[in-house]
């Protein structure tokens, strides 16, 4: 394999990356700033439906308003995650996720205090508004302090979601029948606000480092990434997977619950099918790397994808196992999208670009499938059209992928992106 394959060009003298040999200390706040991000990324909307039985008996909520409940997430990732590019031009990536982290942990908070559905609501919206604007800095932040580990960093910030999504759905009905519901979703507002610290730190740490006064971020030039073939493959990858995850985490413990399983029982069910992102997370950024045709990776998750989501479809009680460890090599999708949007783009802003235009396309259509989702069971009081809908969601994911892991970068693409760096001429892994 040849060594561009692990390695990313140059960015360009504008993206005010840090140069690798100056900023040990600081990549060391980088990382503790990455690892309790991606930690708090998902507590707050998967604590929700494990003890969805213990806020129904106190806050008014009609099956309209638990859709849109389950719909938030991808939602506001979507709304959010499109400003954050031009948020992070304007004010810097740091202060976007300290500034994005502080609103979610309010609206933690203020969800947990309320008995009003319309408020329940609202605060949810909140949260989500707050998690998506952090959740597409996550790439542009690895490429920025760790432009020689982004295999490694995107792994590890892979998986430290992934504990951040399995943890709270094992503990929120224990929690919620011991110190009630409250608490159960509310004490995630501690570790959500932790999360935003190492941002407000890290800018002074770098700036005091450098010698000279702090200074607003230039304005990254304009990103015309929506022309780029690949940038649509990456977003086609992306959108397949969470129309599928975000449909998962809404409704899993109520699919089980109507085939005949406890909610006790439900809601490890869905534990385990966020804790099994794991495998995935470890494996698919490497694989995505050293592949010499990542394209028959893509066509691995497909595959998995389909089969699992027509054995919940079929028999969700019988099999079960396998239906989960399915549907967590089909998640592989996500961390591949991750890996190629690193190795598709040359330069910070555009990558910021990518992700933030990129995840608001999939999580505009992950949001819209969550809610056709709730709204075709409701309709039809069966789950099998709603997962037969996700079935027919997954070509866009096939052809999205292979389309993404052709060897050329986004801006090569696109003509007066950015003005090529130094040893740009590299080919693409």
């Amino acid at each position: 394999m040849p060594p561009a394959q692990n390695s990313t060009p140059d960015p360009a003298p504008d993206s005010a990356s840090p140069p690798a040999r100056s900023i040990w200390r600081g990549r060391l706040t980088a990382l503790a700033g990455l690892v309790i991000l991606g930690l708090n990324l998902r507590a707050a909307f998967t604590t929700v439906a494990p003890a969805l039985n213990h806020i129904r008996a106190e806050v008014a909520l009609s099956p309209t308003a638990e859709s849109l409940i389950a719909t938030a997430p991808p939602l506001m990732f979507a709304i959010f995650g499109a400003t954050a590019p031009l948020l992070g031009r304007r004010w810097g990536l740091e202060r976007v996720v300290a500034g994005a982290m502080t609103v979610a942990t309010l609206g933690i908070v203020a969800r947990a205090l309320t008995s009003d559905g319309l408020v329940f609501l609202a605060t949810t919206g909140l949260i989500m508004a707050g998690l998506g604007a952090a959740n597409v800095t996550v790439p542009p932040l690895i490429k920025r302090y760790f432009p020689d580990r982004i295999g490694l960093m995107t792994t590890a910030s892979t998986v430290f979601l992934v504990v951040g999504q399995a943890l709270p759905p094992a503990v929120a009905v224990p929690l919620a029948d011991r110190f009630g519901w409250r608490w159960a979703i509310g004490v995630w507002a501690v570790g959500s606000a932790l999360s935003a610290l190492p941002w407000v730190v890290q800018p002074y740490r770098l700036n005091r480092r450098r010698g000279r006064p702090r200074a607003r971020p230039r304005a990254a030039k304009t990103v015309k990434v929506m022309r780029s073939p690949t940038f649509w493959g990456i977003t086609g990858l992306l959108a397949s997977n969470s129309v599928c995850a975000y449909a998962l985490i809404g409704w899993l413990p109520q699919i089980m619950i109507d085939a005949g399983a406890e909610p006790r029982q439900a809601a490890l069910w869905l534990t385990w099918l966020t804790a099994g992102s794991l495998i995935p997370a470890l494996a698919a950024p490497t694989l995505t790397l050293r592949l010499r045709h990542p394209q028959i990776l893509v066509v691995v998750m497909f595959v998995a994808w389909v089969v699992s989501l027509g054995g919940f479809a079929l028999s969700p009680l019988h099999a079960t196992w396998w239906w989960l460890i399915l549907t967590r090599v089909g998640d592989g999708n996500y961390a591949c999208a991750l890996t190629l949007m690193n190795l598709r783009t040359r330069h910070p802003q555009t990558l910021l670009a990518v992700s933030g235009f990129g995840q608001a396309v999939g999580y505009t259509c992950a949001a819209v499938a969550t809610f056709a989702f709730g709204q075709l069971h409701a309709a039809t009081g069966a789950w099998l059209w709603p997962l037969t809908l996700l079935i027919c969601t997954m070509p866009l994911g096939l052809v999205g992928g292979l389309v993404a892991c052709r060897k050329t970068y986004v801006e090569d693409e696109v003509r007066g992106i950015v003005p090529p760096a130094v040893g740009d001429s590299k080919t693409p892994a």
